[in-house]
This record gives structure tokens, sequence and C-alpha cells, in this order.
């Protein structure tokens, strides 16, 4: 006889099950939670540590392996905490297409404590110049497209820029502060960034 809806979520979420339900206090309020899931964004994303070279990420003909996800996240976050000074509950927006480095800028920021921003790609220069002036943030990770339409805020704000996919060097994330004179040319290959870190340099 199948299980009535009632009886399969007692099931799933009964003592010693994977979906075991608690109680805990949360914010000074005691309401039910998952026992096993992971306590912090971090802990959730190092779980892709463990699935190795199987493909997680998929953007046209490109395929991106949770180890190669991972480093990157690794790479970003040490650059936004060692270079940018970023620290917990510091704002970092995000603005671009749906490309893989939305998701590793996402998971590089919250697993440094950071708060991330998350800016509309399709947001004017006005709308992106709210969201970056009253969010705080004080850097801006973003495609092309969004760092021209927000390079007119990051001249008058201490927002500093990274650029994602830099037109001609494609598959690469670019690093570039867009207070210089010389943007795109200050920009550097996001490899030689991931590079240094492995080799401990």
């Amino acid at each position: 006889m199948p299980l009535s809806f009632e009886e399969a979520i007692a099931e799933v979420t009964r003592p010693g099950a994977r979906y075991e339900i608690t109680q805990a206090e949360v914010s000074g309020r005691v309401v039910p939670v998952f026992a096993n899931a992971p306590r912090s964004l971090r802990a959730l994303f190092d779980t892709a540590r463990t699935r190795d070279d199987r493909v997680f990420l998929v953007y046209e003909d490109e395929r991106w392996t949770f180890t190669e996800v991972m480093a990157h996240v690794d790479a970003l976050g040490a650059l936004l905490v060692d270079t940018y000074g970023i620290a917990k509950g510091d704002r970092v927006a995000i603005g671009m297409r749906n490309y893989p480095e939305w998701v590793i800028a996402f998971a590089a920021i919250t697993s440094i404590g950071a708060v991330v921003v998350s800016l509309n790609a399709w947001w004017t220069t006005d709308e992106l110049a709210y969201g970056i002036e009253d969010s705080g943030a004080t850097v801006l990770i973003a495609d092309r497209e969004r760092i021209e339409r927000a390079e007119p805020i990051l001249g008058r704000t201490q927002c500093r820029a990274i650029a994602v996919r830099h037109p001609g060097r494609l598959q690469s994330l670019m690093i570039c502060d867009t207070q210089s004179e010389s943007f795109p040319d200050a920009a550097h290959h996001w490899g030689q960034r991931i590079d240094r870190l492995q080799s401990g340099g």
C-alpha cells in the first residue's frame, strides 16, 4: 500500500534519516531545521570538493569540473581578501550574464563571509549606480558590458571592479582596477592568480 504524503514526510524526516528534522535556535527563536544540513554556504560549497573531475557547470561548449570551479572559488576568495581587503560583512556586487563566473563569484564571496549584492544585468547606469551606492559595495565583479555601464559610478565611488570575459580573451576572468586610466590594459589574466596560489606564490 502506498504511503500517504504525511507518512512519506514522516519517514524521510525521522531521527536518523537523511532529512531528519530537529529544533535549533536561530536569531533568538527556536525553529525546525534539517539536522544534517550544512551549517553555512561555505560548508555547502565545500561538498563540491568531493566530486573531483565530474562536470559541474556547462556554458555553451564549455565544461567546468567541480575541481576547476573550486580552484577558481579559492583563488577569487583569496584575491578579494588579500588584494581588495574584503572582510566579513563587506558587500561585493555581482553584475553579469549567466556565466559560470557568476556561480564562482557567489561561492567565493559568501565563502569568505562577505555579502553578495546581486545586480540585475538589465539595469541601466543609473540603476547600477543606485545598487552599488545604496548597498555600499566596495568591489564589483561584472562582465564587460556591465563594467562599461558602471564606469561612471566607479569613477565617483570607492568601488573597484573585477572584469569577467574581456573581449579577445574568452574563458578567462580578468582582474583590473577600473580607476586606472589604462583599463582594460591594466587587466591581468585570472589564470595567473590561480597559478600563483597553486604554486604557493
